[in-house]
């Protein structure tokens, strides 16, 4: 959120510290060291409308959006604002600013151009991934960024992992009949210890028009190169 609403949800650890001005410091930084900064902004019923503000400065602060990059992520969790998000009627709401959040981003420049995958997937998440952990402040080590106080696989300080526990996020959840016929199928939550379990149309309306933009965007920059070829 914008930095009234940032600070006093960080308040809880950073009483006597402007953590938003602490954030956008360092992305300053990151700017200036050449280090590419993808900022994610989580929208629920909650903080929908004081994220068009936060876009209009994130514009004000980031005129030159060189290595910056900012895309919106729905949260579907316990509390008050992501809880609405299961209504039909609230989610539609918050869809709709995320479209015009996205079009105001994509006008400062913020948003990266879709591509193609030049590769096949072979894992969903960070879950599933063979190369990937989350190393807690304790020092546990986990698979999923959403368990944070159990199904830890070992820790820092031994050199062991709980195999079975690992084998167990690569688990499938058991499709519907829905899935047989879903565009976005090989790209879906399937992993059966997935939290976010949700499946709503607005999220698979997103999904398929992220894979049209960039069959689009792969399309011309075919025309551009066979352009530049011509005109040598």
């Amino acid at each position: 959120g914008t930095e009234k609403i940032y600070n006093r949800s960080k308040a809880y650890i950073y009483k006597d510290v402007n953590a938003y001005r602490r954030v956008i410091s360092n992305i300053h930084r990151l700017q200036e060291a050449s280090i590419t900064v993808r900022i994610r902004l989580n929208i629920d019923m909650h903080n929908a409308g004081n994220l068009q503000e936060l876009t209009e400065e994130l514009h004000q602060e980031f005129s030159d959006t060189k290595g910056i990059s900012v895309y919106l992520h729905t949260l579907f969790e316990k509390d008050k604002g992501s809880q609405a998000m299961h209504d039909s009627q609230k989610r539609a709401f918050v869809y709709e600013r995320m479209k015009e959040i996205y079009i105001r981003l994509k006008d400062y420049g913020f948003v990266e151009a879709a591509k193609l995958k030049r590769t096949i997937k072979t894992f969903y998440c960070q879950a599933d991934n063979d190369h990937s952990v989350v190393i807690m402040p304790s020092g546990e080590i986990g698979k999923c960024e959403h368990f944070t106080e159990d199904h830890f696989v070992g820790h820092i300080d031994h050199e062991t992992y709980n195999e079975e526990l690992i084998e167990q996020f690569k688990e499938l959840r058991t499709e519907i009949e829905a899935c047989a016929i879903c565009p976005i199928y090989p790209t879906c939550m399937v992993l059966k210890l997935c939290p976010n379990k949700h499946c709503y149309e607005e999220m698979r309306n997103g999904t398929i028009h992220e894979i049209g933009q960039s069959i689009l965007n792969a399309y011309q920059q075919f025309k551009n190169k066979q352009q530049d070829e011509t005109d040598r």
